[in-house]
């Protein structure tokens, strides 16, 4: 679907030398909109328990791991943005007299699997270290005092990274999607996704018939 989407661009949509340039002129400022200081990279201990933070500050908080610490590119997660929504968009369709808040549950979906890659990506972890117990010892002689025949412990040093369970903290991976929706938005208009040459594009992908004007009229009605 990635793939779909950027033949689109390059073939479709930037077909002139103006073209080219006006789109990396959007797609910069698109990007300025989720790229923040790298102050916002706090640590994993900073923000556990905090309730100080909203959840799009915390969703800020990782996206800065994200491309400051991993040095991972804002434009990737935008375009998986646009995957995930297009996907979503042919997958999961809007059936006659659907029930009140589909349309809320399927942008919430398109956030959560759009946030879950930044979360994946951001190495946004704890790191803890404890004392393990790997063996017993037992004294090689046989004292009077019962205690010292007790076997002592054998211990080793144990380093462990803990990830932030991307269900756990849901509302914040939908946060974090949320912005990746306005960055692409900014960039493209609200109305990109109803380009019916990237339908096409995006259908040839997913392996359907060729069905684009029904699809272009469902997305003008969505």
């Amino acid at each position: 679907m990635e793939k779909a989407i950027k033949d689109w661009l390059a073939n479709d949509c930037l077909t002139t030398k103006a073209d080219r340039e006006a789109f990396k002129r959007n797609w910069s400022a698109g990007q300025r909109i989720i790229r923040n200081h790298p102050s916002f990279a706090l640590t994993y201990s900073q923000l556990e328990g905090h309730s100080g933070y909203t959840q799009k500050a915390k969703g800020w908080v990782i996206l800065s791991h994200y491309f400051h610490k991993q040095g991972h590119s804002l434009s990737d997660a935008m375009l998986r943005y646009m995957a995930v929504r297009l996907w979503t968009e042919f997958k999961w369709r809007l059936p006659e007299g659907s029930r009140k808040g589909f349309q809320k549950e399927r942008h919430q979906f398109v956030n959560t699997w759009a946030g879950k890659f930044v979360l994946s990506n951001a190495g946004f972890t704890k790191t803890t270290t404890e004392e393990k117990v790997i063996a017993w010892q037992r004294p090689w002689y046989v004292s009077e005092n019962p205690r010292d025949n007790l076997p002592k412990p054998i211990t080793e040093t144990v380093t462990t990274t803990k990830a932030r369970d991307s269900w756990a903290i849901a509302t914040v991976v939908r946060a974090i999607g949320d912005e990746l929706r306005a960055a692409v938005d900014h960039a493209m208009g609200p109305k990109w996704a109803s380009d019916y040459r990237l339908l096409q594009r995006a259908s040839e992908a997913l392996g359907l018939p060729n069905s684009t004007p029904s699809i272009h009229q469902h997305f003008e009605q969505y």
